[in-house]
């Protein structure tokens, strides 16, 4: 198990990266020696690789537990290396650009690496590609989530983009998920943020709205209305927009009695 050591020639250079790699394989032995190292890992470096991309904190060491996976043959490890791109994609010093690149030369990424992805670029200066993964997750097949829609919507927010925040607002319904406080919070950003304060009454699913409706919000929302007319007929409008046309679910009236 130590002979993987070898292949680190870039490790070499750093002291600190050596004593890194040294505990790993410490590690790696005694995991070997314990034969414990369950069925969800092909081999004990597997598993110590693994268990060290929880412990990186640079890019540096990111990038040596990367060219490892893929000496030993781990490419198509999507746990692992769902945690490499977590790393990248959110970290402080993490780099969403080594994610994407990691990401891309995957076949089939989970829905997990989506997530990571959307979330970084939600934070990110280019929220845009946090919807344009958004829109490859539903092509793939994948369902998106709790913790998948909450940062869809922060970059909707951000990038003023009311459309794909109202398509949100509709997946969250189909899917069930509509009225989970984190996902109603994000909505209301996006709704008052875009300028549609009158919007916010779609929001109120199953009554739960007081529940979530803070201060920080309230004095926004309700100039928001003020400054806009015609509630019933916006939201006549929404909830036509929402269930008929996306998903065919009904007629404009029985997707308002699905909103209110």
């Amino acid at each position: 198990m130590f002979g993987f050591l070898k292949c680190l020639t870039v490790t070499s250079r750093l002291k600190n990266t050596l004593c890194l790699f040294h505990s790993l394989c410490t590690a790696d032995a005694a995991t070997s020696s314990s034969s414990s190292w369950g069925a969800k890992f092909k081999s004990p470096s597997h598993q110590t690789i693994h268990l060290f991309l929880e412990k990186c904190s640079t890019m540096v060491e990111i990038k040596q537990l990367h060219a490892q996976i893929v000496l030993q043959g781990l490419t198509k490890e999507t746990l692992t290396l769902g945690k490499l791109v977590s790393f990248c994609a959110v970290a402080e010093a993490g780099d969403i650009r080594y994610a994407h690149l990691v990401f891309d030369q995957l076949t089939e990424p989970n829905r997990f690496m989506y997530n990571s992805l959307i979330r970084g670029y939600s934070n990110s200066d280019d929220p845009s590609k946090a919807i344009f993964l958004y829109r490859r997750l539903i092509g793939s097949c994948i369902s998106p989530n709790e913790f998948t829609l909450p940062f869809v919507l922060k970059a909707c927010a951000r990038k003023l983009d009311y459309l794909n925040g109202v398509f949100v607002h509709g997946q969250a319904i189909k899917l069930g998920i509509g009225s989970q406080v984190c996902i109603q919070n994000a909505l209301i950003n996006v709704y008052v943020v875009c300028g549609l304060g009158t919007a916010i009454s779609s929001v109120e699913i199953d009554g739960h709205v007081h529940e979530f409706m803070v201060d920080d919000y309230r004095g926004h929302v309700l100039d928001c209305v003020s400054a806009v007319e015609g509630q019933q007929s916006l939201r006549l409008w929404l909830g036509s927009l929402l269930i008929h046309p996306l998903y065919g679910l009904g007629s404009c009236s029985g997707a308002l009695s699905v909103l209110i």
